[in-house]
């Protein structure tokens, strides 16, 4: 990689007012790690959860904690650091980010729209309906819910949150009532899906670097243990869980997901990077989110899968500020 760079500040921004707020910090600790590796001059930002800008503890304000700052690799989760809400900010003080932009971070994040985007190329979601808070539930709406959405259970989740935050997952329509309450606490919308069962897995792409092309990493498959019905917040960070990297699958199957990861890839417009989780049932794979910036500790999902790949944590860390950078160079 050009040496140019490494006398420049580098920020890394964690936190914020997100219900991933504690994860986020975690990513951010890792990629500081990694990148003083590289002897880059890095300026760590930790935004509060009530949204203070912080550098060194004190809180600095956006404009001060982004002065002479030469790129931003966003260690962010959630909603305002994934949503576009912080893309924006970045873009109004002209500071290079990692990951997608503004509008492909907002369609991403927002569950409802990003399945219309998937469904308009092509791809396979669940069936599903919106629900918005002001509304109730009356007999009518419970039968146009079954009629709408078939099967013998329902996933119920926030429109827009990370991490499977507020998502419940009921066997009967009567319990809809209480599983959208929990979701509207994390967002005004809510989803109703029918549940897909089948095999979990999840794609990461990552682009190339001078090509800019993006490719598919290889898969893990997860499988959460016994004592959780799908893959949730608790599942994801307790440690119960089995990711297996490279993912035992078959090969024509396992080139499907590849290509229907980078369809929502470039469905959305993401940039750098990306991970599509997808169920996999009778050899059909459905979609069920895209994430714009997935974890990125050793232990994330996507990096673990860049190392399968042969790019150890470092390297990815190094590779993606690289592919920062150029778009500033592009832009300049």
């Amino acid at each position: 990689m050009e040496q140019w760079w490494y006398m420049k500040d580098v920020a890394v921004i964690m936190g914020g007012p997100s219900s991933e707020h504690e994860v986020s910090l975690q990513s951010g600790a890792k990629v500081v790690e990694a990148l003083a590796l590289f002897d880059a001059s890095v300026r760590p930002i930790v935004v509060t959860r009530e949204g203070a800008w912080t550098v060194d503890g004190r809180a600095v304000g956006p404009e001060n904690a982004l002065n002479g700052v030469s790129a931003a690799l966003l260690a962010t989760h959630g909603e305002w650091g994934e949503d576009g809400r912080l893309q924006m900010l970045l873009e109004r003080f002209r500071v290079p980010y990692s990951g997608s932009g503004v509008d492909a971070s907002a369609v991403s994040f927002d569950k409802a729209l990003s399945r219309d985007v998937f469904s308009s190329h092509g791809l396979v979601v669940p069936r599903g309906m919106n629900i918005g808070r002001k509304n109730r539930l009356s007999g009518a709406d419970k039968k146009n819910i079954i009629e709408t959405v078939p099967g013998d259970s329902w996933v119920v989740k926030p429109a827009r949150a990370g991490s499977s935050v507020g998502v419940t997952i009921v066997a009967s329509v009567e319990q809809i009532p209480d599983a959208l309450n929990t979701a509207w606490k994390f967002c005004d919308n809510a989803l109703i899906e029918e549940r897909v069962k089948g095999t979990e897995v999840t794609c990461g792409i990552l682009e190339q670097f001078p090509s800019r092309a993006p490719i598919a990493l290889p898969l893990t498959q997860i499988i959460p243990s016994a004592s959780h019905d799908f893959f949730d917040y608790t599942a994801k960070y307790s440690g119960d869980t089995s990711e297996v990297t490279p993912a035992p699958l078959d090969e024509t199957i396992s080139e499907l997901i590849k290509t229907v990861a980078l369809t929502a890839h470039r469905a959305v417009g993401a940039r750098h990077y990306s991970r599509t989780d997808m169920i996999i049932k009778d050899g059909m794979p459905y979609v069920l989110e895209l994430n714009t910036l997935p974890g990125l500790t050793e232990q994330s999902l996507l990096p673990k899968q860049a190392s399968a790949w042969g790019m150890p944590f470092p390297k990815l860390i190094e590779h993606i500020l690289e592919l920062v950078m150029d778009d500033a160079k592009i832009k300049s």
